[in-house]
């Protein structure tokens, strides 16, 4: 069996998301639009960044890619084709490629998940 390498991942770490699904502290969520206070984002290929720098990231030829200028935590993915792989880039111990499935045109929101705590609020880290 031939293997494919999609960032440092093989075919047998990928999972399809037609719904929702997660990639570490990333929640992947289908929905219907993207709100209008959100622009698309045409320099970066991170859809979601780490401190200790193993973004999530897509890959613009697959995806129109949309943030809100006052809200990094959210941004939304408009399918160009009828996949996308969001992988996440780390070397060890990496977590699964998610492969959005869907049509040209499908929205998916992504969403860097949140721990609420008595004293503070933080963002969560894988």
């Amino acid at each position: 069996m031939k293997k494919t390498i999609i960032g440092n991942q093989t075919d047998q770490q990928v999972i399809d998301v037609d719904n929702w699904g997660e990639q570490g502290d990333l929640r992947i969520v289908r929905c219907k639009r993207i709100p209008d206070k959100f622009q698309t984002q045409t320099d970066d290929v991170i859809v979601a960044h780490s401190e200790t720098g193993h973004h999530h990231v897509v890959d613009l030829n697959e995806v129109d890619v949309f943030h809100h200028p006052e809200n990094e935590r959210k941004k939304y993915i408009r399918l160009k084709g009828e996949s996308a792989n969001v992988i996440h880039m780390r070397d060890h111990r990496t977590h699964k490629t998610q492969r959005v499935v869907g049509k040209p045109g499908d929205v998916f929101k992504l969403i860097r998940q949140v721990d609420f705590w008595k004293e503070q609020q933080r963002i969560r880290a894988d």
